[in-house]
């Protein structure tokens, strides 16, 4: 099996900045449009922008590190670690599922809130 092109991969770690940076400046319905489609239907906005309310007011503002993304046709997976701004650990991610749809990169969160 051939590998990705570099270009899928980069574009997935490019979007889960976006949703970092996005998330500490409590931008929600930009947030939550990077979500697919299916997720999207399946948790309503209020019920996910009132889960990442409350965690951003006990987290305050975070980072990402350590991003690695698998790229296998228009799935990928990634890990990366988020981090309060002191450094503290708050949540490993792995195997976080990306969607390509449209030509674009989307979240595929399977847990609502």
């Amino acid at each position: 099996m051939a590998a990705a092109p570099l270009s899928d991969a980069s574009a997935v770690k490019t979007l889960i900045q976006r949703e970092t940076a996005l998330f500490n400046a409590g931008s929600w319905r930009a947030l939550y449009a990077l979500y697919t489609p299916s997720f999207r239907a399946k948790c309503a906005f209020g019920v996910w922008s009132a889960a990442n309310r409350q965690f951003r007011r006990q987290t305050g503002p975070v980072t990402t590190a350590n991003i690695t993304v698998r790229v296998t046709g228009n799935r990928a997976l990634a890990n990366y670690v988020i981090k309060s701004r002191t450094g503290k650990v708050l949540a490993r991610a792995k195997g976080d599922v990306y969607l390509k749809i449209g030509g674009r990169w989307l979240d595929e969160e399977s847990a609502c809130a």
